[in-house]
């Protein structure tokens, strides 16, 4: 059977696993508004709105349709999104975004709408960081040895850059799917790794491996985020984790940057996260 691996020569120490959809539930009784969405550099800006579900109801987050959703860049509306006319609560529009410019998002109920009525929520302004290219990649067939089985093995090679501050999250395709699951939340920052290249570090390589055949092709997505956004998803995947057996305690509310602007005790869930974005892209051939 052959395998393949894709290794960050710089991850193991680092690497959480990251879930793409963030879905919270509360106790019974409690309804929060969920909130998600992301502006980057690369691709069209999107954001998803939910009321939450009762944490004993078997029912799903129901999704929030007709409300407005605003962009702000450098505190200047820059877009109304529109609403996907195939996916209810989902707002896109095709504005991209540029580093180091500050972006937020407003979203209005109207007065009369079943959930939420008349309210207005905000996410706090975020920062599109810097990212760096990866340096290169590759892939090659190895045989067993102690702590590789035998299989085809990836490798992307990446230069840190200079500064400490910077963050990232990692997601991965194979064959236009996303790989990521809910246990697969993948953020690391640079605390350790400052300014390091990773073609010739001494850090021990992460391994995310599954069945491969010749043909398949990964697509490697790594963004920048804020240290906000960083540490709201490691809450998020030590929570997610936790969750799955009868003995675990029902989730709590992780609280992201949505807050009612005219009431900021009351918090909404979820984060709006502004990104820059590289990819590569690795076909597995015999």
């Amino acid at each position: 059977m052959k395998k393949l691996i894709l290794l960050f020569p710089f991850l193991f120490l680092f690497l959480i696993g990251c879930q793409d959809v963030i879905d919270l539930t509360l106790e019974e009784g409690e309804k929060r508004i969920i909130i998600n969405g992301r502006v980057s550099d690369t691709l069209p800006v999107y954001v998803d709105i939910y009321a939450t579900a009762n944490y004993l109801s078997a029912s799903t987050n129901p999704r929030i349709s007709n409300v407005t959703v605003n962009l702000y860049e450098n505190e200047v509306l820059v877009a109304t999104l529109v609403e996907n006319d195939t996916v209810a609560g989902n707002y896109i529009d095709p504005f991209i975004g540029s580093e180091g410019n500050s972006y937020f998002i407003e979203v209005i109920v109207p007065e009369g709408h079943p959930y939420f009525s008349n309210t207005r929520w905000v996410s706090a302004p975020e920062v599109m960081r810097r990212i760096v290219p990866a340096d290169s990649s590759y892939y090659q067939y190895q045989l067993e040895k102690p702590f590789f089985d035998e299989g085809y093995y990836a490798y992307v090679m990446f230069t840190e850059p200079a500064g400490l501050g910077d963050s990232y999250r990692q997601r991965i395709w194979r064959n236009d799917t996303l790989w990521n699951t809910q246990y697969d939340i993948n953020v690391f920052n640079d605390e350790f790794i400052d300014g390091r290249s990773f073609n010739d570090v001494d850090l021990p390589a992460s391994q995310i491996g599954t069945v491969a055949k010749a043909g398949d092709i990964y697509k490697v997505e790594l963004s920048s985020i804020s240290a906000e956004g960083y540490n709201f998803l490691l809450l998020l995947q030590e929570q997610t984790v936790q969750v799955g057996s009868t003995f675990d305690p029902p989730p709590a509310p992780i609280f992201g940057n949505i807050v009612n602007a005219d009431d900021p005790n009351r918090l909404g869930l979820g984060y709006f996260f502004a990104s820059r974005l590289t990819y590569e892209i690795i076909e597995i051939k015999e």
